[in-house]
């Protein structure tokens, strides 16, 4: 099981990695956004690893971007 730490640690990495793949697309927040149904600070909040992602809108996200989903998570 991941501490506390671990866990914020993971969801930075995460959010890294999605704000990476998205504007290496050339995808802006608000497109995001709007197709996961959120709202950009959603976005911003993920991307900073302050929101955890649901696994529905992270495999949502890997399509939209166009990546595999292995590709958003850390190591």
């Amino acid at each position: 099981m991941l501490s506390r730490e671990e866990q914020n640690l993971f969801y930075q990495k995460l959010g890294e990695r999605i704000k990476t793949a998205r504007v290496g697309g050339k995808t802006k927040q608000d497109a995001l956004a709007i197709h996961l149904n959120l709202n950009r600070v959603s976005i911003v909040n993920i991307e900073k690893g302050k929101q955890k992602v649901q696994l529905h809108n992270l495999i949502e996200i890997a399509a939209y971007l166009n990546v595999r989903l292995e590709d958003l998570l850390p190591p």
